[in-house]
This record gives C-alpha cells, sequence and structure tokens, in this order.
C-alpha cells in the first residue's frame, strides 16, 4: 500500500553503491542544475526525501563503518544507520553517543 501522505514523484531514484556512483551521477545531474532538482538520502533520517521530478540520490547502500581501536575513532559513511556503527563499535569497546533525549 502506497503512503498516501508521500505525494512527490521523482523522475529517477539512483542507489549508490560507492564515491564513484555519487560522482558519476552528480556529473550526470550538474548540467540540469536549476532545473532539475535532486536530493540526497542519507541513512536513517530524510525518510521524506524526495522531489517532484527530480532525481533522489540514495546513499543507503553506502553504509560502511571502519573503527580504529587504539585511536578510538570511527569512521562512517554517509548512509549507515547507528545500528551499524553501534554494531562495529562495541565490538571494540566504544560506545557512540547519539540519539534524542
Amino acid at each position: 500500500m502506497w503512503n498516501k501522505e508521500v505525494t512527490e514523484r521523482p523522475q529517477a531514484i539512483v542507489r549508490v553503491a560507492g564515491v564513484a556512483d555519487v560522482i558519476a551521477t552528480v556529473k550526470a545531474v550538474a548540467p540540469h542544475a536549476g532545473r532539475l532538482p535532486f536530493c540526497i538520502k542519507a541513512g536513517g533520517h530524510g525518510r521524506r526525501c524526495l522531489v517532484d521530478d527530480g532525481i533522489v540520490i540514495d546513499l543507503r547502500k553506502m553504509n560502511g563503518v571502519k573503527v580504529d581501536p587504539y585511536k578510538r575513532q570511527v569512521v562512517v559513511e554517509a548512509g549507515a544507520l547507528l545500528g551499524d556503527v553501534d554494531h562495529e563499535a562495541s565490538a571494540h569497546g566504544l560506545v557512540v553517543p547519539a540519539g534524542k533525549y
């Protein structure tokens, strides 16, 4: 069943798998700047990231998480969810405080 609250109808949704895909998509859209709207769908936020007659660049497949336990740093790709981050960080005894309170 279609969500009746969603009224936008994009021309295309591009599900990118990596940086090269993002670059190729932006290069393809760039000549139409100002005439062809686009938006970025990243991770769990922006669930309503849609545009009428435009392009949606969906980053959700770019959900990699790299942990450096010695530097206590986490590098997160734009499509990752907090659960992805927690899963990888907790394996090294790290926690990424986030959320709404």
